[in-house]
């Protein structure tokens, strides 16, 4: 992690400078608009099949969101100063951590946000915090600590990586190797990174 010298503080202020906060502001809202019809498509598969997704083992949508997500993170990182990326992943980062405390302290809130996010929750995050932070916190770490390049590369690893890993572990039935990961996921997982980022 590099030390801010003078000449960076100027860079950062000089970046700060040119942010368009109308786009910025456009892009954040895009991306809550975008969770939100991805939870309203779940709701409305569930009523037509009358099943839900996470009954299925698979989380479809959880994943289709999981990849879009990273897909969103990367494209606007890719157009954004470095700066701005930067602040933008570490105030969502500590937002959901704010969220996480407030749940844990107001279970009526819990509940409600249970009934609103909870077709994109494992079952054990509905009392405990969400698989995003530790997605967000990685990222954040990333993104502060080495070369732009990397953190686009764990942008797509992250977004490819994870989803095909579940899918592969549903698929192919393979010895457990810690908790409920097993090891057609951990290769499939890898193969398909590996080759998203050739």
């Amino acid at each position: 992690m590099q030390f801010i010298t003078k000449e960076k503080y100027s860079e950062i202020i000089q970046d700060l400078k040119e942010i368009n906060l109308f786009n910025l502001f456009l892009s954040v809202i895009g991306v809550i608009m975008f969770q939100s019809l991805v939870i309203k498509i779940d709701k409305l598969i569930s009523q037509n099949l009358n099943v839900k997704d996470s009954e299925n083992g698979f989380h479809i949508i959880r994943r289709i969101q999981h990849f879009t997500t990273s897909l969103v993170i990367l494209i606007l990182s890719c157009y954004l100063p470095l700066i701005c990326s930067q602040i933008a992943l570490l105030v969502g980062t500590i937002f959901l951590f704010i969220i996480y405390l407030i749940r844990m302290i107001f279970p009526k809130f819990n509940e409600n946000f249970v009934k609103s996010y909870g077709e994109l929750l494992r079952k054990s995050e509905h009392n405990s915090q969400i698989g995003s932070f530790y997605f967000l916190l990685g990222l954040t770490i990333v993104i502060f600590s080495f070369e732009i390049r990397i953190f686009y590369l764990s942008c797509i690893i992250l977004g490819v990586g994870d989803p095909t890993a579940g899918i592969f572990g549903k698929l192919i039935s393979s010895p457990i190797i810690y908790a409920e990961k097993n090891i057609s996921g951990t290769f499939g997982s890898a193969i398909c990174s590996l080759i998203s980022i050739i």
